[in-house]
């Protein structure tokens, strides 16, 4: 089908872009883009791409200008600054050096002279076979390994229409909207419910499911055996409007739920 492509020169512009319904975006984030007299997107590339995935549009890097012979080592930098920008989160990277930056402000360094230990491990004298991670950086590598992999494998992630449960739980005494998030997605029948929690603590969450999301996606309330797609363990959930839902998610962890939901009623005599 076709699709609506928008130009984003910044930050608001690319939200009114995505909640007036464009299928995608394009920015730049370099000197190397036809969009230089823009705000354009620096250290906040990260944050803009995770904005329009969370809600099913793609965001694209343009590099679309005339390039000169003398700018193709320019070029080839820019071009690994936007891929290596946030090097090392994949390992856990502390970001806890001081080269090029005052003091320890937990920021890594910008100069080619300098190297992010993590990574350092991970590369391993350029076998990149990650034996020289420590335990806590080999555990949070596989987290990534894992989501990346969801994140291209499963439909209710890739295609799914999102439902935000953040509106319903602000004001719940056993959710933390400062350390907590929690969101629905859901392709034809089957449901991921995420439930993620930033807290340094492991946390007993209570989540609220409104009304509005079964009516919304067509979801018939009960009880369903859920499996987290993190950890490939089994739950079993009560899904519900009346009844919250009442899980355990570790420090800095998540849950990503999935399970194959009933229709509605209504859906049911519409077919």
């Amino acid at each position: 089908r076709p699709e609506l492509l928008s130009p984003a020169g910044s930050a608001p512009a690319m939200v009114a872009a995505v909640q007036c319904g464009a299928d995608a975006i394009y920015l730049g984030a370099g000197d190397f883009n036809a969009r230089r007299s823009a705000e354009n997107f620096g250290g906040e590339l990260e944050a803009a791409v995770g904005y329009c995935h969370a809600r099913n549009a793609k965001a694209y890097v343009t590099l679309n200008t005339m390039v000169r012979q003398g700018e193709l080592t320019r070029l080839e930098r820019t071009i690994e600054e936007i891929c290596r920008e946030y090097s090392g989160q994949e390992c856990g990277e502390k970001a806890t050096d001081t080269e090029g930056f005052s003091g320890k402000d937990g920021r890594t360094t910008i100069f080619d002279y300098w190297s992010v230990p993590s990574i350092r491990r991970w590369y391993n004298g350029g076998k990149c076979d990650g034996k020289n991670l420590n335990d806590e950086e080999h555990k949070i590598y596989n987290v990534y390994k894992c989501v990346l992999n969801l994140i291209n494998r499963e439909d209710a992630i890739v295609k799914g229409d999102f439902f935000d449960l953040m509106y319903v739980n602000y004001n719940n005494p056993d959710f933390n909207p400062h350390r907590h998030y929690c969101y629905i997605r859901k392709h034809k029948h089957e449901v991921v419910l995420a439930i993620v929690n930033f807290s340094d603590c492991e946390s007993k969450i209570l989540v609220n499911i409104p009304k509005h999301a079964f009516d919304t996606l067509n979801m018939q309330p009960g009880n369903y055996r859920a499996v987290d797609l993190l950890s490939g363990k089994k739950h079993s959930i009560p899904f519900s409007e009346s009844v919250p839902l009442a899980v355990n998610v570790g420090a800095y962890g998540a849950l990503l739920l999935k399970f194959i939901v009933e229709p509605s009623i209504t859906d049911k005599k519409s077919v």
